[in-house]
């Protein structure tokens, strides 16, 4: 499902970061619980070894995507001062192996989106295309403070993180059940599908259901060994297949 009306559910992805087994089983998932629209936060390929195969997948399902730094870079061709050595050398490989539309169509994503009344970015609001991470309340203060929308979400973490501002105090709030988008103004990020980095494996994303005021966080489990399998096939850094089982 393509078409979001207005108040319409929408599953939220992120960071999928080349890894196609749990995009497949994010997608499931998804179409498992019902009829909900796709909206991608950026980061769709970097560190895995299925760029092309998750481009694909998530270009026919997804409503709106926003840019990530990652697909940014995958459509440079300059240097990469901010990665590690680690993701400067998959970066390099994914370069190599997108094809040039591929790459056209990544550097064409917007920064930032709006959609009913939702914000969405991949890093923070404030200077989305600095690519800083959003870790504590000072960021998050900083985005709020940036948007006219009540409720925003951002990715880039690949932690699933909350928070909540209600009469100018701001706090973390923690992901357990299904979580009122209401009171106050809300700041979300849905975790990683395909790299998590908070201890848990499992692939994660959002559920959105504006219509019952809810955000709900819903963990997946799948087999790496496969993506794990292509990263060493291709050549890619050894500790990159490793912390996908590690969850970190």
């Amino acid at each position: 499902m393509k078409d979001l009306k207005p108040g319409g559910p929408f599953a939220l992805i992120s960071d999928v970061h080349g890894n196609l087994p749990a995009l497949e089983a994010v997608c499931a998932e998804i179409e498992r619980r019902g009829s909900f629209s796709l909206v991608c936060l950026g980061d769709i390929v970097g560190y895995g070894p299925f760029p092309s195969e998750c481009l694909a997948l998530v270009r026919s399902r997804s409503l709106l995507t926003v840019r990530g730094n990652h697909d940014d870079a995958a459509a440079d061709t300059g240097p990469m001062p901010y990665f590690t050595a680690e993701a400067a050398a998959a970066m390099a490989w994914t370069r190599r192996v997108l094809k040039p539309a591929e790459k056209i169509w990544l550097g064409n994503l917007p920064l930032t989106a709006q959609l009913n009344g939702f914000a969405l970015a991949h890093a923070n609001f404030f200077n989305p295309g600095s690519w800083r991470y959003t870790t504590g309340t000072s960021e998050a203060r900083l985005s709020l403070e940036s948007l006219a929308e009540a409720v925003a979400f951002f990715g880039h973490t690949h932690r699933p993180a909350l928070y909540r501002q209600e009469e100018g105090r701001l706090f973390p709030e923690e992901f357990r059940g299904p979580v009122p988008l209401v009171p106050g103004r809300l700041l979300a990020n849905p975790g990683s599908v395909g790299q998590p980095r908070d201890g848990d494996p499992r692939a994660a994303f959002c559920l959105v259901e504006p219509g019952r005021g809810t955000l709900e966080l819903i963990r997946v489990a799948y087999d790496p060994a496969p993506t794990a399998e292509a990263m060493t096939a291709a050549g890619l850094p050894r500790s990159l297949a490793d912390r996908l089982v590690q969850g970190r």
